[in-house]
């Protein structure tokens, strides 16, 4: 095995521990940039057909918290890109490895699960506001697939076994300007966009129902469906229209 370097502060038994600061050297010249901060694991670079070897990992991890108080808090992990005072502010790229002949890695973003007092935490994607034009965009959304089948988007809301099953609400956004028009929901199928003479394919349905009730009882019934147009103040309110 290759050598090993290790850096490492000192313990604090009476106050903090030490802090570990890497900080790449500022530029104050006209057109030049500030140092980088690099940290890459090391290669496995063997062809072996066999067991050729694997990259090294990184892993980063905020301290834990042995304490027995609520306000004993684990430590956080913070990634921040840098601020700008005229351009861009800088962009945080998280990307999953590539692989020439087999798939590429996965990518997970979770909260852990809670203690036996507590709730999980949450998990907010969010952009920015935006002071001088439109707010930026949340995309969701699977790649092309070559000779197979492209992927799906799943939304699923936890179970709940003591109340309620969790929500999912979809609102377009409103605007608060003159003569403009709230944000509109699109649920649209799939197109079946082949023009083969012999079967090109059908287009995907849009299916919503109800929940289904499981209860034994007279009393527990499904769930319904229901569409209403919008609400109006002093114009016709918003109608309903459903054609094949």
């Amino acid at each position: 095995a290759g050598g090993t370097l290790s850096v490492r502060v000192g313990i604090g038994h009476l106050s903090d521990g030490g802090a570990l600061n890497l900080a790449a050297g500022t530029s104050t010249a006209q057109a030049a940039s500030g140092g980088k901060v690099s940290i890459s694991a090391g290669d496995g670079t063997s062809e072996h057909v066999g067991n050729g070897g694997n990259g090294g990992d990184i892993s980063i991890s905020a301290g834990a918290s042995s304490g027995q108080a609520l306000i004993d808090t684990g430590g956080a992990v913070s990634l921040k890109a840098g601020d700008a005072a005229v351009g861009d502010g800088g962009a945080i790229q998280i990307n999953s490895g590539y692989s020439a002949s087999g798939s590429s890695g996965a990518m997970t973003l979770s909260s852990s699960t809670s203690g036996s007092n507590g709730v999980s935490g949450d998990a907010t994607f969010a952009t920015g506001n935006a002071l001088g034009g439109t707010s930026g965009e949340i995309k969701l959304q699977t790649g092309t697939a070559v000779d197979g089948t492209g992927g799906d988007v799943v939304i699923n809301v936890g179970d709940g076994d003591y109340y309620d099953g969790g929500d999912i609400l979809l609102t377009a956004g409103r605007t608060t300007s003159q003569a403009q028009v709230g944000g509109r929901v699109v649920l649209a199928g799939g197109e079946g966009s082949s023009a083969h003479s012999n079967d090109g394919g059908d287009g995907g349905s849009v299916e919503l129902f109800g929940g289904e009730a499981k209860g034994q009882n007279i009393n527990d019934n499904g769930g319904s469906f229901e569409a209403y147009g919008g609400a109006a103040f002093a114009g016709y309110g918003g109608g309903i229209r459903i054609s094949s």
